[in-house]
């Protein structure tokens, strides 16, 4: 009788070890990785750009990126780009993706996102007006989650298997010394 329940059990327990590693996971993600909600200004993406103006927004859903046109204090001109997170809505900042934009227009530039590259066109009005994506791959910060999910749930499945071997064993000999005398 007691097998049996052993065989409903542990199913159930490793199911929701799974959910629970799934919510730490995206848990973290969220809070430490994609910071940024479609609330957060500039300033607190970057301090660096404390005084800037927006001048455009747009979400690429090619890229999965937000573009943020904006011009800082000292009259330059900047794209940010924020990659949005596949499974909540918040972004995380590409610092290295930042590009500096001429003052020539109609201007167009290329810009290296994480397993994409996307090419921006701004027009005569200041608006960002073309995305034209080369490559369109699962993000890397998807892929990492979900890698990380399974990591997680193979190591802790490895040490529920080696804690069920030492329990088992340690079972078997506290058995054989009842047998003995």
């Amino acid at each position: 009788m007691k097998k049996i329940k052993y065989y409903f059990i542990i199913p159930l327990l490793l199911l929701l070890l799974l959910l629970a590693d799934v919510a730490i996971v995206f848990g973290f993600f969220c809070y430490n990785v994609f910071r940024y909600t479609d609330d957060s200004s500039i300033a607190e993406i970057d301090p660096a750009y404390q005084n800037a103006t927006v001048l455009d927004e747009t979400l690429n859903t090619d890229s999965n990126c937000k573009f943020i046109f904006f011009e800082t204090s000292l009259k330059e001109s900047y794209i940010v780009a924020l990659e949005k997170a596949r499974f909540y809505d918040r972004y995380r900042y590409l610092p290295e993706a930042t590009t500096y934009i001429s003052e020539e227009r109609p201007f167009s530039t290329s810009i290296h996102l994480p397993n994409n590259l996307v090419e921006v066109i701004i027009d005569e009005n200041n608006q960002v007006s073309y995305f034209n994506t080369v490559s369109a791959y699962t993000p890397l910060s998807t892929q990492i989650q979900v890698i990380c999910i399974g990591v997680l749930y193979a190591l802790e499945v490895l040490l529920f298997c080696i804690i069920w071997y030492f329990y088992k064993k340690r079972k078997n000999r506290s058995g054989d010394r009842g047998i003995q005398k």
